[in-house]
């Protein structure tokens, strides 16, 4: 696992993330393939899916309380 602490508008925390599915990058700027969980001591955790077709291009799924939306990478905690 990764972890880190962070201050954003005045405010501590700490992170944690854990590769569920082994990250691959593949000759691009971005992830293209893998998951990870990134839990929190602040906010709710997140399931991050870089995808499953190795295909390089700057977008991730995130989840949170099971709700699923497209980010543009990198990802910031």
């Amino acid at each position: 696992s990764i972890t880190g602490d962070e201050l954003k508008a005045g405010q501590s925390y700490h992170w944690e993330a854990t590769i569920d599915v082994p990250l691959i990058y593949q000759y691009c700027d971005y992830i293209v393939y893998g998951t990870m969980t990134v839990v929190f001591t602040n906010q709710d955790p997140w399931s991050v899916n870089y995808g499953s077709g190795r295909v390089c291009d700057d977008e991730a799924q995130v989840t949170i309380n099971g709700e699923t939306s497209t980010v543009k990478l990198p990802l910031s905690y």
